[in-house]
C-alpha cells in the first residue's frame, strides 16, 4: 500500500455573513447555548459598555467594598442600588431621625453612630460619601437588640483616604435587627459625611 500524499485545497474566499453556515454552541453536551433559558456563561472581570437589553444576573456578587465613580442606569433611571431594594431611615441611638449631612468631629476616639433598622433585610448596601479631603474610618456592625443587651453578630470596616471623595458602596450581611454605621474622623479637621442604607430581601 502506497503513501497518500497531503493535498492542499483552495477553499476560496469566505462567504458573506448572511450566507454563512449556522453555528451552534453547546455546553459540551446536548444543551445549545444562547437562548434565554440557556445563556452563555461569562466569568472573570467583565466590562460592559453601551446599552444592555434584558436582565443582567450576577450570581456571585462579592462581599467587599467597591468604589463607585459613576452611575448605574436601568431603563434610564439612574441608581447605584438594585431597583428592588428598600432604603432605611438613618436614626440616632434613641430612635430619632438624623439629618444629613452629618458633621464628624476630629479624633480617633470620638465618632458618630448612625443606626438603621434592618430587621426585615437579609443583606444591605451601605453608601458613604465624605465632602472634605480628610481620612475617615467606617465601621459597620450588625447587632441584635434585646432590652438593654446589644449582641454583635457581624462587623465590616474600611478606611476612606483623604484624597478620595467618591462614594463608597459596600454590601454587608444584615443578620441582626440593627445595622450600626460608626464614622470615625482620623484627621484634625471636621468632616461632613452622607450615609445611606438600602436593604435586600
Amino acid at each position: 500500500m502506497g503513501v497518500i500524499p497531503n493535498k492542499n485545497v483552495n477553499q476560496g474566499l469566505p462567504n458573506t455573513l448572511d450566507n454563512a453556515w449556522p453555528v451552534k454552541v453547546t455546553d459540551g453536551g446536548t444543551t445549545i447555548l444562547g437562548s434565554p433559558g440557556n445563556p452563555f456563561p461569562v466569568s472573570g472581570n467583565v466590562n460592559v459598555s453601551g446599552t444592555v437589553d434584558g436582565t443582567v444576573d450576577v450570581g456571585n456578587l462579592p462581599l467587599h467594598t467597591e468604589e463607585v465613580s459613576g452611575n448605574v442606569s436601568s431603563n434610564g433611571v439612574s441608581s447605584i442600588i438594585t431597583s428592588n431594594s428598600r432604603q432605611a431611615t438613618p436614626l440616632l441611638e434613641n430612635g430619632t431621625a438624623i439629618s444629613q449631612p452629618v458633621q464628624i468631629p476630629p479624633g480617633p476616639v470620638t465618632g458618630v453612630d448612625i443606626y438603621f433598622d434592618t430587621s426585615t433585610f437579609a443583606r444591605a448596601y451601605v453608601w458613604v460619601r465624605k465632602e472634605q479631603m480628610e481620612n475617615l474610618t467606617v465601621i459597620i456592625r450588625s447587632e441584635i437588640t434585646s432590652g438593654s443587651l446589644n449582641l454583635e453578630v457581624g462587623e465590616t470596616s474600611f478606611s476612606i483616604p483623604s484624597l478620595n471623595i467618591q462614594p463608597i458602596v459596600t454590601l454587608v450581611e444584615a443578620r441582626g435587627t440593627i445595622t450600626r454605621v460608626r464614622l470615625v474622623n482620623d484627621s484634625t479637621e471636621s468632616v461632613t459625611v452622607n450615609v445611606a442604607l438600602k436593604g435586600i430581601g
